[in-house]
């Protein structure tokens, strides 16, 4: 082989353009999969703080019916409702990384209706109920991009009403 041949076949190899497209998608396939990653772990994530959200708003509108919010173990019942569904944490956890009761307090609050601009006494009870759930499913791909840390602070408050 001469070297004029073996120049002309790699000049021939430089011009062509026939393995340009395989190159060219090895490159955007991984932007590919990093985009498809990325928006199932986003749907992931507001799916897991929608049920975090209605067990919160559940756990309000029970503490709303008791007779008395303030009960130690009307609250407990209540923190089981937002993390199990069940007033005595006898079901599995809704969400298996948010499994600590003391993460969903009740702190108290009141409206003042001094003016009667609402029906009822001179306060009005609100129960409001609050959260902070620490976002750390298993084999959550977050960890990958550089995101350690996604916390969902949730509240909902409803009308005390009683029994």
């Amino acid at each position: 082989m001469s070297p004029r041949f073996i120049l002309r076949v790699l000049a021939r190899i430089w011009r062509s353009l026939g393995g340009a497209v395989a190159v060219e998608f090895a490159i955007c396939v991984w932007l590919l999969i990093l985009l498809m990653v990325g928006a199932m772990e986003f749907g992931r994530a507001f799916y897991h703080h929608r049920i975090a959200t209605n067990g919160i708003r559940d756990a309000a509108r029970y503490l709303a019916r008791v007779e008395d919010p303030a009960d130690a173990d009307s609250q407990t019942s209540a923190q089981c409702l937002a993390l199990t569904g069940s007033l005595d944490c006898s079901k599995d956890f809704l969400l298996s990384y948010w499994t600590d009761l003391a993460t969903v307090q009740f702190p108290p609050k009141s409206v003042d209706n001094a003016a009667g601009t609402f029906r009822g006494g001179a306060t009005i009870p609100i129960i409001r109920a609050t959260a902070a759930v620490a976002y750390t499913p298993p084999g959550s791909f977050l960890g990958l991009f550089g995101v350690n840390g996604i916390t969902f602070q949730l509240a909902h408050e409803q009308r005390y009403i009683g029994d």
